[in-house]
C-alpha cells in the first residue's frame, strides 16, 4: 500500500455518509491501493484480504455502493476488470518517484465525479500531499529512490587551500610571547616582509609560524635557548649592534639556505 492524503471533507461529505461505515473504510483504503493515476484490479477478495482481514464484509457490494454514488467507477478492458477512483487527481498528489501506471484508463469518462472539495479547500497544486506522510510507507517511492541514489554518485570534491596572509609585527611578537620566545620579532618579520614572504626560490611562505619556529630553533643553537639563564651581555654601542644585527641575520639566511637545499 501507499502513503495518501486524506482531507477533511471525506468526514464531511453527505454522499459519502450514506455509505455504512466499513464503505467509508474501503474508499479510503482503496486510495492506498490505487497507483498515481487512481486505479488498481477490481478484484474485491484481494482487496478484502488487504483491507479488512479481520472483518466480515461483502466488499464486492461495498464497491457498488462506492459506485452508485459516483465515488468509484468500476471498468472492463480486455476482459480484465479495473476500478478508477473518479477524484482521485483532485485530492491527491502523489509522490514524483513513485511509478507510472500499468493500467489503461477507463475509456467511459462521462460519469460524474463525486467531488468532496465543496467542504474543504484545494490543496496547491506547489504542496505535495504524501509530504505530509513517510516514504517509508511507500514502497514504489523506496525503489525509485534507491535507483536514483546508486545512478547519482558525488564526485570528489577538491580540496582549496588555505590563502596565506602574512602577520603583522604585533601578531609575531603576541605569538613569540605565547611561546616565551627570545627571537627579535622585529628582526624576523622585517626579513620576509621585505621579501615579499617568500623563499629563497621564490615560492610563497605557507605558514609562517612554522618558518618563526625554524628560526627560533636556529637561534637557540647558537645558546640563546628561551630555558637557558645567562647574565646579562654588556650593553653595545648603536653600531656594535647593528653590526652584530647584521652578522646575526647573514648567518640565519645562510643556513635556511643550506636547509633548504638539503631538503
Amino acid at each position: 500500500m501507499r502513503a495518501r492524503n486524506i482531507k477533511p471533507g471525506f468526514f464531511e461529505n453527505e454522499d459519502l455518509a450514506e455509505v455504512e461505515p466499513f464503505g467509508r473504510l474501503l474508499f479510503a483504503g482503496l486510495w492506498m491501493l490505487a497507483d498515481r493515476e487512481g486505479r488498481l484490479e477490481d478484484r474485491p477478495k484481494r482487496i478484502k484480504g488487504t483491507l479488512f482481514p479481520y472483518d466480515n464484509c461483502d466488499v464486492d457490494r461495498l464497491l457498488d455502493d462506492l459506485q452508485r454514488f459516483n465515488f468509484i467507477k468500476r471498468y472492463e478492458v480486455a476482459g480484465k476488470r479495473y476500478i478508477q477512483v473518479t477524484a482521485f487527481s483532485r485530492h491527491q498528489n502523489p509522490h514524483p518517484h513513485e511509478k507510472d501506471s500499468v493500467i489503461p484508463k477507463c475509456n467511459d469518462i462521462s460519469v460524474t465525479c463525486n467531488d468532496m472539495s465543496v467542504t474543504c479547500q484545494e490543496m496547491q497544486h506547489t504542496c505535495r500531499a504524501d509530504s505530509l506522510n513517510p516514504d517509508i510507507m511507500n514502497p514504489d517511492i523506496i525503489d525509485n529512490a534507491k535507483a536514483l541514489s546508486i545512478s547519482k554518485k558525488p564526485g570528489k570534491r577538491k580540496k582549496i587551500p588555505a590563502r596565506f596572509v602574512s602577520p603583522t609585527l604585533e601578531q609575531v611578537q603576541e605569538y613569540a610571547r605565547g611561546r616565551n620566545s627570545p627571537v627579535n620579532c622585529k628582526t624576523f618579520w622585517e626579513y620576509y616582509e621585505a621579501g615579499g614572504w617568500k623563499d629563497k626560490e621564490g615560492k610563497p611562505v605557507k605558514n609562517w609560524k612554522q618558518r618563526f619556529i625554524t628560526w627560533e630553533s636556529k637561534e637557540a643553537g647558537r645558546g640563546v635557548a628561551p630555558t637557558q639563564k645567562k647574565d646579562p651581555p654588556p650593553r653595545l654601542s648603536a653600531d656594535e649592534e647593528a653590526a652584530m644585527q647584521e652578522r646575526i641575520l647573514a648567518e640565519i639566511e645562510a643556513e635556511l639556505n643550506e636547509g633548504a637545499d638539503a631538503s
